[in-house]
């Protein structure tokens, strides 16, 4: 009996204390580990309560934080050419460096993006100073298109009720199945709301990637995701852009900038939530180069300035970077070369260092 009862306080401590004594920099870089947190978000808990953990510990300091897509996130260079450790660099001369942190992820649309901000709400980490990417591709019309909410689904079910409902018709038809019967939500409960609060379960990839350091032979894990080369090497990407999913992407067909649009209804809620804060949005471009066809449209320019109009009537800030980055520091047709990132996170943080409450 004695025993049990020992394992159970072991395990109680544990709980309480893993959170507290793991080292925060094995868990928070200039950027999420996608390859960790991919086939377990919950990672992604471990990581706001560090960042709860930090924040904290320095109340003096101001919070930024960094959301959106696989731009934001710096796709495909390494993390230490990101957004994310620019905007670091930029700052640690201040006389009081803030604490920045980028929790963007590729494919997150602007579903994720709000539910995201309801998670960071829920930790109790300050949001007065959030930078958030756009992309024209957002505001296309999606039939069904990628899921308005693509990683987050589970969790605005949970925080949002009413938003997930009113998403949820175009997160079916994307493929998405809520539990329905007896059984799956006894498993939806376990896996969203019990394995979650487990600390070993939150830390296990972290945990693991720690001990694997200490394997003799053990090659570095790269964080690079794909070719991070110009995309003038590449002779092949012209023909791969062929393909729907791109073309889809530069449609030119007028956009629907009312709350029908579920990329508007998200950006609404995502104002609202961020009302009185300092918020940037900035848009980035795409190749006007290599996608000289699509851009130079009518229909497209037009959409263009649709967002711009959009923004310019919203409590926010907000910065057009279409046109402004050179195309050789794309390495594809949306994404940049570590040069590229750099110049989006000075002109991000010349916008933030500036406006709101700064």
């Amino acid at each position: 009996m004695k025993s049990f009862i020992y394992m159970i306080i072991f395990l109680v401590l544990f709980q309480i204390g893993l959170p507290l004594i793991y080292p925060s920099a094995h868990v928070i870089g200039y950027r999420v580990d996608y390859q960790t947190v991919r086939d377990n978000l919950y990672m992604y808990d471990a990581v706001l309560e560090q960042i709860r953990k930090e924040v904290r510990a320095h109340p003096e300091k101001e919070v930024v934080i960094l959301l959106g897509d696989s731009v934001a996130y710096s796709g495909p260079v390494s993390s230490d050419e990101s957004i994310g450790y620019y905007l670091k660099s930029m700052t640690e001369n201040e006389e009081e460096p803030p604490l920045i942190y980028n929790l963007a992820l590729p494919s997150f649309q602007a579903g994720d993006i709000y539910t995201m901000l309801l998670k960071l709400e829920e930790y109790g980490i300050p949001r007065e100073h959030v930078a958030i990417n756009v992309r024209y591709a957002g505001f296309t019309r999606r039939d069904p298109g990628a899921a308005i909410v693509f990683w987050l689904k589970d969790e605005l079910r949970r925080l949002d009720p009413r938003a997930f409902e009113r998403s949820l018709p175009q997160l079916v038809a994307t493929g998405y199945r809520p539990p329905e019967t007896a059984l799956e939500k006894i498993q939806d409960f376990f896996v969203n709301r019990v394995y979650p609060r487990i600390a070993m379960y939150r830390y296990k990839e972290f945990v693991k990637q720690d001990i694997l350091r200490f394997v003799p032979g053990n090659p570095e894990k790269s964080d690079t995701l794909g070719d991070p080369r110009p995309w003038y090497e590449k002779p092949k990407l012209p023909e791969l852009l062929k393909q729907r999913q791109y073309t889809d992407a530069m449609r030119d067909e007028p956009f629907d900038m009312t709350e029908s649009s579920l990329q508007i209804y998200f950006l609404e809620k995502i104002i609202d939530l961020q009302r009185g804060k300092q918020t940037l949005f900035f848009l980035t471009g795409v190749n006007t180069e290599l996608m000289e066809r699509y851009v130079t449209k009518p229909g497209y320019q037009a959409n263009l300035k649709s967002i711009d109009a959009y923004f310019a009537g919203k409590p926010v800030q907000y910065v057009n970077l279409h046109g402004r980055i050179p195309n050789d520091l794309f390495t594809d047709h949306t994404h940049f070369t570590s040069e590229g990132y750099r110049q989006i996170a000075d002109a991000v943080w010349k916008l933030m260092s500036k406006g709101g409450n700064r």
